[in-house]
């Protein structure tokens, strides 16, 4: 068996999508403006100048397939002068053998709050009912360079998930 490794992924859930939807939905641009936008503490997000967003994710870290499993092993995310991130899991780490994996596609999250911001993700649902979604970091604008990865290791990944 080969190996796959791609050293900066995005982890989240249907659910953290979800819940960042929502976030942005209630937090219109003009409240961004006046400073009155609302924003679980606890979620992940980023600061960049006077302006707080939700993030897609909630972990960042790098992916290695290798044979029998998946590996993830997060990174401490070093951010970019006035960028503060907050509440990103960089302890998470996880190994998924190919026997776990009950089905894995290719998913676009079918409610974002800007389309333009739709980025590609993996999805991986375990024979225990849980999903994972994994895309290929990706820097604002740069979707076409994120689903070229996404796609890669998915259609790697597709050679040993039964």
């Amino acid at each position: 068996m080969n190996t796959f490794q791609l050293p900066e992924v995005w982890i989240s859930s249907i659910e953290h999508l979800d819940k960042t939807t929502i976030i942005n939905s209630e937090n219109k641009w003009w409240k961004q403006i006046i400073g009155i936008q609302k924003i679980d503490p606890e979620f992940p997000q980023v600061k960049a100048s006077a302006f707080t967003f939700p993030l897609v994710y909630f972990s960042i870290g790098e992916i290695k397939v290798i044979p029998e499993k998946l590996e993830y092993s997060a990174k401490i995310f070093e951010a970019k002068p006035n960028m503060q991130y907050k509440n990103i899991q960089n302890d998470l780490n996880f190994d998924l053998l190919f026997n776990q994996i009950d089905k894995i596609s290719i998913y676009k999250y079918p409610k974002p709050y800007l389309e333009k911001f739709n980025y590609p993700w993996i999805k991986i649902r375990l024979k225990n009912g849980k999903t994972i979604l994994i895309s290929s970091a990706m820097k604002i604008g740069q979707i076409e360079n994120g689903l070229k990865e996404t796609t890669a290791l998915y259609h790697f990944l597709q050679n040993y998930v039964a």
